[in-house]
């Protein structure tokens, strides 16, 4: 198999962080599709598919870059539970590779599609010749991982003005991660009648939730609308069950 044929659009050592036996290697899944667990799946297997960033090895090679820089970060966090400084230079790539790890996934490429499915066929179904067969094909992207990226990248700049704490879970119900790892939420507009989305990178109450490890989690938070924690702590502990499973 070429070098770069399995691309993974989560990396490996973010799954490490989880690996079930601690042994780096074999991670526990639930199939949602299929409604089954496996209690060891191969870590190197998973959110991976061939050439999913095209054949040209160029893509992944910086983003492994910016992996190799994350990962360091999120050990020390373990580590030494300390937080970089706001607007440092490890606070700009730690943002760096969080925005894009949300904009790198399958998810993401398939929102790709599913928009630009949408919009042509908004467009098609004026014409005649077409209009009555749109439903027996879609439309998709000659590209679609790259795109979403090419989205993600333009964010990273309006999400350093975002609050950071490392949120440490004390509690006996463990952070999960997945396939879409990184969480983008606003429960300050979620009940409202707002126009467009209510989670894109520059709205107001934006929330970023970022499972790390069974026991840390990174939150990225308005500061405008929400508190969290102790203003002068960089860390909250997490004791209530019920916020966990939240």
């Amino acid at each position: 198999m070429p070098a770069n044929k399995n691309q993974h659009y989560v990396p490996n050592f973010c799954l490490k962080f989880f690996s079930n036996n601690q042994n780096n290697k074999t991670i526990g899944i639930w199939n949602i599709e299929k409604e089954k667990y496996i209690k060891s799946g191969s870590i190197k297997d998973q959110a991976s598919e061939d050439y999913f960033y095209g054949k040209n090895p160029d893509l992944e090679n910086a983003l492994s870059l910016l992996e190799g820089s994350a990962s360091k970060t999120i050990k020390e966090l373990i580590k030494t539970k300390k937080l970089f400084k706001k607007s440092s230079p490890s606070h700009f790539n730690f943002m760096h590779f969080v925005v894009l790890l949300n904009g790198r996934t399958k998810y993401a490429a398939d929102k790709i599609n599913e928009a630009g499915d949408k919009l042509a066929k908004n467009i098609l179904k004026h014409d005649s010749r077409i209009k009555d067969k749109l439903d027996s094909f879609k439309l998709k992207s000659s590209n679609a991982p790259v795109e979403a990226l090419g989205y993600a990248i333009r964010g990273v700049p309006l999400s350093m003005d975002l609050g950071f704490k490392l949120v440490f879970n004390e509690s006996n119900i463990p952070f999960l991660s997945s396939d879409n790892p990184v969480v983008f939420h606003n429960q300050y507009l979620q009940d409202k009648r707002f126009p467009g989305g209510h989670i894109g990178i520059a709205q107001i109450g934006l929330q970023i939730f970022f499972p790390i490890s069974p026991h840390h989690l990174i939150i990225f938070y308005d500061e405008k609308i929400y508190k969290v924690g102790n203003k002068k702590d960089d860390v909250v502990f997490l004791k209530d069950k019920n916020d966990v499973d939240s």
